[in-house]
């Protein structure tokens, strides 16, 4: 399961390969849609986060491993930004698993990654 831990917002202009978005218009609705849609998954089930820097990633992780007892959990550590930094430092070549434009909270708003036009 990888969950993209960001809003609505963010998730329609771009998003990761099969990744499932919380759909959420803010954060804080974040833990009773993950709440629901964990009930029937097995607390061992591999779980992969992701958000746009990481600070939601991390809040997400820790909230389903303390909260509700997940065991094989992990997260995208510094977020689509460092991923986004990493590929183009380690492997401009290679085609990014990111597709559309990574929101951003400052001056920028937004960090085409790909071509690709997600959203309306």
């Amino acid at each position: 399961i990888v969950l993209d831990c960001r809003n609505n917002y963010e998730t329609q202009v771009g998003k990761f390969e099969l990744a499932e978005p919380l759909n959420t218009d803010n954060f804080r609705e974040s833990w009773d849609v993950l709440k629901e849609r964990l009930k029937d998954v097995p607390k061992d089930a591999p779980i992969m986060t992701y958000c746009t820097g990481g600070i939601r990633c991390v809040k997400v992780s820790a909230y389903l491993t303390q909260q509700l007892e997940f065991t094989n959990v992990s997260r995208l550590a510094g977020g689509v930004v460092a991923y986004d930094r990493t590929l183009n430092e380690q492997a401009p070549a290679e085609e990014p698993m990111f597709k559309g434009v990574n929101y951003v909270f400052d001056g920028r708003m937004g960090r085409r990654i790909t071509d690709d036009q997600l959203g309306t």
